[in-house]
């Protein structure tokens, strides 16, 4: 029972956090919980099996080894002055081959019950010292065997094969044991055999099991805290719409009542809170796809780290997998508490000394692998005149700089960034720092610099199906430079590239008063070789043939793990109209579409750079493809089922994928002819995003 002293210091630490808070800490614990329970019940499960798995083998062993010793040259085999004599030798050589042929086995042995005690008669080990520990390990014949255990009392009683139940030790070390009766020609029992292995297998494949049941508390932990975070900004976020709606409409009453004439202004604002609401609205639609895509890698690849028949290598690349989307979430997650403590008005900046040079290098450092794999040079330029130590925030000005320079990197597909720094000295004011990051990239157009830096928004649809992202980056970032003192502006030329510019105050630091700090460099991400999924027993898709047209490389190949597990012929297409191409007659988009399908089914990704799974579905049924289609998207908004089906699709999953469920999706589709039923294009049309 918990003390009246306990529950009140319980309840005072769940009141300091606020209502939002509380509800996320409640729905992480929840999720939390129930995962942990059913790793805890599927551990349980394996090991209950696989103890089972190993009784069975091991009393097969003692049966077999019975089977073969003969039951007259035994019963001869009677005196101690026997032991390693013609007779002896004869009647236990079928034990010696099977202890020398069989991995495992340490000890293979017959003993006999006279009265109450039990005494050795055969013993297949060698005579000597073979363990080089000063003990004989053959036993003698008619010698009293003392340590007899319950299982071989039980077998001696009721001439049946007994395994242990677990793994025992006594003086010759840790073992599990199997006996078998051994009959003479009438069926009565004359001796039982026993057989003793090492457990030092059995303990290191329990010990595996418990790892991987460990390792799968990792992603349930990560679930708990995404949706921990997401249910308390969404809390918070309905809190804060419900008081502006209230606000609005005190407002909207005392504007009827005191400005009659004021109609136009009051249409214009309710413009721009309209306007204000959609934007939000595409930003948590685009929110749910960033969660759930790495999500559905985090759990999919949780999956196939419980496998049993995964090696080393494999198993190393499911958890890298799992840490980056990882890393991905907890980016996001950061970003939204940013922006949450802006709108507080509660995030805060430091003003130490800042070694501006050394966070410039170490940026650089940190994303120019990631630059390198597109092929980009990168280069950094401090300007003489820098000072070594300025007076601001050093965490703040890096998170600046890595989202700066990583828009420039990701917004990039051939040349070079590069980032300068020099001291710019403005008349009739202090000098500033000019940090400029510029890159041979896309480059933006004037109506999408209007808004490059308004919360919840991108340049575009297209650029958010192209490259990703929640929006929130360059907002988060001008906001904390105000804080700092300064500011970001942009020069772009659309398709000619772009350069942002972070201004600093330069107010330098005393240099006497600290030493420079070389911050630590982030370790680029190991490319790791892709695992071959191996078919498992069950193959309900054997040699059906999929159309899989997915851009993520993770869920490429999640999703391609379980099909061709399940027996499908799998094709891989990265985007909507390399999809259409493999499924022409002559490769082209253009082409007209073979007769019959090569492919049986296809599935279908509905956010995709070239050409979405939208535009894909709508051209396909057009052209007359009559295979069934199967929406795959992390969108889960109300009317993104009725978007897909409108498009030309049969079915709809959301992400995460569930593989059981895919599967049965797909052999439902299968099974029986197909006919497709043309669904309303145009509104198919009129929801998707621009192209």
């Amino acid at each position: 029972m918990i003390s009246n002293g306990s529950k009140s210091l319980l309840h005072s630490l769940i009141r300091t956090f606020s209502p939002p808070w509380r509800a996320g800490l409640l729905a992480a614990t929840v999720v939390f919980v129930t995962a942990g329970l059913c790793i805890l019940s599927t551990w349980q499960r394996g090991q209950i099996a696989f103890d089972e798995e190993v009784r069975t083998n091991l009393i097969r062993l003692a049966s077999a080894s019975a089977a073969v010793v003969d039951p007259v040259a035994h019963q001869r085999i009677t005196q101690p002055e026997q032991l390693n004599g013609p007779e002896y030798n004869q009647a236990v050589a079928p034990l010696r081959e099977i202890l020398h042929h069989t991995p495992g086995i340490k000890y293979v042995y017959t003993v006999i019950q006279q009265d109450d005690t039990v005494y050795f008669i055969l013993d297949s080990a060698d005579p000597g010292d073979h363990d080089g520990d000063g003990k004989d390990d053959q036993s003698h014949v008619m010698e009293e065997y003392e340590d007899a255990d319950e299982q071989m009392l039980q077998a001696l009683k009721s001439g049946e094969a007994i395994s242990s139940a677990e793994p025992y030790e006594d003086d010759w070390g840790r073992f599990m044991s199997a006996y078998a009766p051994i009959h003479d020609a009438d069926g009565g029992m004359i001796a039982l055999v026993g057989v003793d292995i090492t457990a030092e297998n059995y303990d290191k494949r329990i010990g595996a099991m418990k790892s991987a049941a460990l390792w799968s508390l990792i992603p349930a932990a990560i679930l708990s805290l995404v949706v921990g975070v997401a249910t308390a900004f969404l809390r918070r976020a309905s809190q804060l719409a419900l008081r502006k709606r209230d606000h609005a409409e005190r407002l909207l009453c005392e504007h009827i009542e005191t400005l009659a004439g004021s109609n136009e202004a009051l249409a214009e604002a309710r413009r721009e809170a309209e306007a204000g609401s959609a934007a939000k609205s595409a930003f948590l639609a685009n929110m749910s796809h960033e969660i759930r895509t790495p999500m559905t890698a985090i759990l999919g690849f949780a999956d196939m780290l419980a496998e049993r028949n995964l090696n080393a290598e494999q198993q190393r690349d499911c958890i890298e997998t799992i840490r980056r989307n990882g890393e991905h979430l907890l980016g996001l997650i950061n970003d939204i508490l940013d922006l949450s403590k802006i709108e507080a008005q509660m995030l805060t900046t430091e003003r130490i000394p800042t070694p501006v040079s050394g966070i410039i290098r170490d940026t650089v450092t940190s994303l120019r692998s990631r630059a390198e794999a597109k092929g980009l040079s990168v280069s950094a330029e401090i300007g003489p005149d820098v000072p070594r130590l300025i007076l601001s925030d050093p965490l703040r000005v890096r998170q600046i700089l890595i989202n700066l320079l990583g828009n420039a990197i990701k917004f990039t597909e051939k040349g070079s960034v590069g980032v300068t720094a020099n001291v710019v000295q403005r008349p009739q004011d202090t000098p500033v720092i000019e940090i400029c990051v510029r890159d041979t990239g896309i480059g933006l157009t004037p109506e999408q610099l209007a808004k490059l830096f308004k919360p919840f928004s991108q340049a575009d649809q297209s650029t958010t199906r192209r490259f990703g992202g929640t929006g929130l980056g360059l907002h988060i970032s001008q906001r904390v430079a105000n804080l700092l003192g300064g500011e970001i502006r942009i020069e772009s030329q659309y398709g000619a590239g772009s350069a942002f510019f972070l201004v600093l105050p330069a107010i330098s630091a005393d240099e006497s008063a600290s030493r420079e700090s070389t911050s630590p460099a982030f370790s680029p991400e190991a490319q790791k070789p892709e695992a071959t999924a191996t078919a498992g027993p069950l193959v309900p898709l054997a040699g059906r043939k999929i159309l899989l047209a997915e851009d993520g490389p993770d869920n490429q190949r999640l999703i391609s793990f379980h099909l061709r597990r399940a027996g499908a012929e799998v094709t891989i297409a990265d985007n909507g109209r390399r999809a259409i191409e493999l499924l022409t007659i002559d490769g082209t988009f253009e082409g007209a579409l073979r007769d019959p399908p090569p492919f049986e089914i296809m599935l279908l990704d509905m956010q995709m750079p070239v050409l979405d799974g939208y535009g894909t579905a709508t051209a396909l049924r057009q052209r007359g493809f009559a295979r069934p289609i199967v929406a795959l998207t992390a969108h889960a908004m109300q009317g993104d089922r009725d978007r897909c089906i409108a498009a030309g699709c049969d079915e709809y999953a959301t992400k995460p994928i569930v593989a059981r469920d895919l599967v049965a999706c797909v052999l439902r589709l299968l099974a029986e002819p197909y006919t497709h039923t043309p669904q309303d294009q145009s509104a198919a049309r009129a929801a998707e995003p621009a192209s």
